[in-house]
């Protein structure tokens, strides 16, 4: 039997991560009429910005340091490469946006889920950067009248949070300053769902106007949202 509507809340933190797309393109490839059936939410766009978040992640991880009096500073590392899905004030974001990742629902398919694109962020302030922060969009683009919502810091908090990623170092940043690399999202395999979701940011700090390449820095960090 087929189906005119297809009506599913498949979005996950960091849209892919224990979300059910999976689930959904399995429906509408065996069960959607292809030519007039209907998929809400149909499309969904991923973004990212750099943020200062000093004082929180000196929390997050230097509480391992003492562990009711025992000193667990070895599990710091681990827990660096744990994202945090938190609720993020705007006044945080210190950068440009840029979009990382979309989806179109009827047209996804299960190769789609694994992504790797690049980013180039510029710094709107002098302050610390400290990490990346993540989060989507969603449209109802098949509607009349298009309907669209985000999960963004600029407006009021959704059930879908932001995704933090720190960095293992704090950089000292000015205005007009730039960040860039590359972003890539990998289904963990390994997990039997299929649901959890390996992150590699790669990153490079360029000073403004600064023609001495050799003086930029970089860095790479693995993270795992199981």
């Amino acid at each position: 039997y087929k189906v005119d509507i297809i009506i599913c809340n498949w979005m996950g933190d960091f849209l892919l991560h224990s979300s059910l797309i999976q689930d959904l393109i399995y429906a509408r490839d065996n069960f959607l009429d292809k030519k007039n059936g209907l998929i809400l939410p149909d499309k969904a766009t991923m973004f990212l910005a750099g943020i200062e978040d000093v004082e929180y992640k000196k929390e997050k991880l230097g509480m391992w340091k003492d562990v009711y009096g025992i000193d667990m500073n070895c599990v710091e590392k681990e827990s660096l490469c744990s994202p945090l899905v938190d609720i993020v004030n705007s006044k945080a974001i210190l950068t440009t946006i840029s979009p990382i990742y979309s989806i179109d629902a009827y047209t996804v398919q299960l190769s789609d889920l694994n992504f790797s694109n690049e980013y180039e962020l510029v710094f709107l302030r002098k302050d610390t950067m400290c990490g990346f922060v993540s989060w989507f969009d969603v449209k109802f683009s098949s509607l009349p009248n298009h309907v669209k919502f985000t999960t963004g810091p600029y407006n009021e908090s959704t059930k879908f949070r932001q995704v933090i990623f720190y960095t293992e170092d704090n950089e000292k940043v000015n205005k007009g300053d730039i960040v860039k690399g590359s972003i890539c999202g990998r289904i963990n395999t390994m997990l039997e769902d299929m649901k959890g979701i390996d992150v590699k940011i790669s990153y490079k700090y360029s000073k403004k106007n600064d023609v001495t390449r050799n003086e930029d820095k970089r860095g790479v960090q693995m993270h795992k949202i199981l």
